[in-house]
């Protein structure tokens, strides 16, 4: 899921900015778009993924007892978003 939308972001941001456009209005939209924000996108797709496995397993602690309850809850430990 991650490599998907790291691959999708920028391929829909160059999508938006040279399909069906003419160059004045290929360079309007250059002008326009906040590549400094994409990048932080990009680079925020490893937390989002560390994210969603830390709120499954802890769902998944909440949902079992004893040792099956004490795994899970190391996995949600292990993956701390900082």
């Amino acid at each position: 899921m991650a490599a998907a939308l790291s691959g999708v972001m920028p391929a829909g941001v160059m999508i938006n900015i040279f399909l069906g456009n003419k160059p004045l209005q290929s360079a309007y939209n250059i002008s326009q778009t906040d590549f400094e924000l994409l990048s932080k996108a990009m680079a925020s797709v490893p937390l989002i993924q560390r994210k969603v496995i830390r709120d499954i397993a802890t769902m998944q602690s909440l949902a079992h007892t004893g040792k099956e309850a004490d795994f899970w809850r190391g996995v949600a430990d292990g993956c701390d978003v900082q």
